[in-house]
């Protein structure tokens, strides 16, 4: 078969994909405006916004008819007002919910390309994308919240990460150029959404994560080294660039509140008057006061953070592949409702009941080492877990939007299909099926709560 066949097939398996994913993701809000006339009149603004319950879209809709400092950044409002000029509030909730539907479906392309790009495994790319883009919290991509622009934002962030992290070209004016994209896009992102304190903590991560990569695989007894002679200057100059570009971003609008209100700091001050203080609450992980899958947004990413750490020290071992113990039961997995449920039951059994787990072995050590040594999944999983973290420490008593702020954003799931791709078995690819139609079944859910003016995350 030639090189072009071969391109065809590739191309149109790849927007096959594509296809089928944006069909199903306006296939199941358009078979809940058919079963509920209420979320019609909701989702278009048939009726005065006084009717119905907007949250963010609201607020983020006035703003962009009469700009101030608050705890939601400028970027998204802007936009809103520069795409339609509306007049009043219920052209700008309507425009919000549009405008942010129309950047989801295209970015959607985007997306899956640089998912494929990063995690070199095109049926572990493709399950995060489908995860991304129909879980229950993808409907925030299309009822006026930042999550779309702050997602596309994102994904061109990631790929030029990529690209500036895996480039061999000594062209000087080349690499100014890209890093001076990163520069914009990493402004464009602390415009859109609180990202600062997350961008700083996640660049400090990487550089210690990667160091202590360097330093175990080059010095460890299994006498697999990676190369680094390069790695620490590339990896200083992301981190110098993206710490710059945050700074900046934030400072933008920091003047702007500083001129206003008088305040340089005022976001996160409006985040105290909205109750959300530094508390060590632990009974939020047995019960979230939300909803239920806010808790797998606070135990994914540490899980995540978690293996990460076993595979540090894993490098360092004789042993060429990892052995993890999963339940034999298939039943058992029903216990991942509540994440801590399903470890405390797994640690259980693997001490006393040791004929009810079987041990799996995973992808070889070197495959592992490379994908760690990836300056955006390192990147990606620290950006992702501390918004969890935040959420976890600094809450009003409740862990609300801790899903959203995980899941609704792509870092997630690069970390995500990171892990999935080192530990790939077919007990967990069966799982991740699973999880595929509850998240369908979920979103489905979440448009019917949208309709009642429940709450979605």
């Amino acid at each position: 078969m030639t090189t072009a066949k071969v391109r065809t097939i590739i191309d149109a398996n790849f927007c096959k994909k594509v296809f089928l994913v944006a069909l199903f993701s306006l296939l199941i809000p358009c078979c809940v405006f058919l079963i509920s006339h209420q979320a019609w009149l909701k989702y278009w603004v048939a009726r005065s916004p006084d009717h119905f319950q907007y949250w963010d879209t609201s607020i983020y809709a006035q703003l962009s008819l009469i700009p101030s400092c608050t705890a939601f950044y400028p970027l998204w409002p802007q936009l809103i007002q520069t795409a339609g000029m509306a007049q009043n509030l219920t052209q700008a909730i309507r425009l919000a919910n549009l405008f942010s539907e129309v950047i989801f479906l295209v970015t959607l392309p985007i997306i899956l390309f640089v998912f494929e790009q990063i995690l070199r495994n095109k049926r572990i790319a493709f399950l995060c994308f489908f995860l991304y883009a129909l879980g229950p919290n993808s409907i925030f991509y299309s009822i006026g919240y930042t999550e779309s622009v702050f997602s596309l934002f994102s994904i061109l962030f990631l790929s030029v990460v990529c690209q500036l992290d895996a480039a061999h070209s000594k062209s000087n004016a080349k690499a100014f150029l890209g890093y001076s994209i990163l520069f914009v896009l990493t402004v464009l992102l602390n415009l859109t959404r609180p990202s600062l304190i997350q961008s700083l903590f996640a660049i400090a991560f990487t550089l210690v994560t990667l160091f202590c990569l360097q330093y175990l695989t080059v010095n460890s007894s299994s006498g697999y080294g990676i190369k680094v002679n390069k790695l620490p200057k590339r990896a200083l100059a992301l981190a110098v660039t993206i710490g710059a570009g945050s700074i900046t971003g934030y400072s933008i609008y920091g003047f702007y509140c500083w001129r206003t209100t008088d305040s340089f700091f005022r976001p996160f001050q409006a985040q105290i008057d909205w109750g959300r203080t530094l508390a060590f609450r632990p009974w939020l992980l047995l019960f979230p006061r939300s909803l239920l899958i806010d808790l797998h947004g606070l135990y994914l990413p540490a899980l995540l953070c978690l293996g990460l750490v076993y595979l540090l020290y894993a490098s360092t071992q004789k042993a060429s592949a990892l052995k993890l113990g999963l339940p034999k039961q298939p039943w058992l997995y029903l216990l991942l409702a509540h994440p801590l449920v399903f470890i405390g039951i797994l640690l259980g059994l693997k001490r006393f009941a040791r004929n009810w787990v079987k041990t799996v072995a995973t992808v070889p050590k070197q495959q592992w080492i490379d994908y760690l040594g990836q300056f955006p999944i390192l990147y990606a999983i620290a950006f992702s877990s501390v918004h969890s973290l935040i959420n976890f420490l600094a809450n009003s008593g409740h862990l609300y939007s801790t899903s959203r702020h995980f899941f609704a954003a792509p870092y997630a799931f690069i970390g995500l299909g990171a892990i999935l791709s080192i530990v790939s078995i077919p007990q967990l690819n069966r799982l991740m099926g699973m999880v595929r139609i509850v998240g369908m079944g979920l979103l489905v859910q979440q448009w019917f709560s949208y309709a009642a003016d429940g709450w979605l995350g």
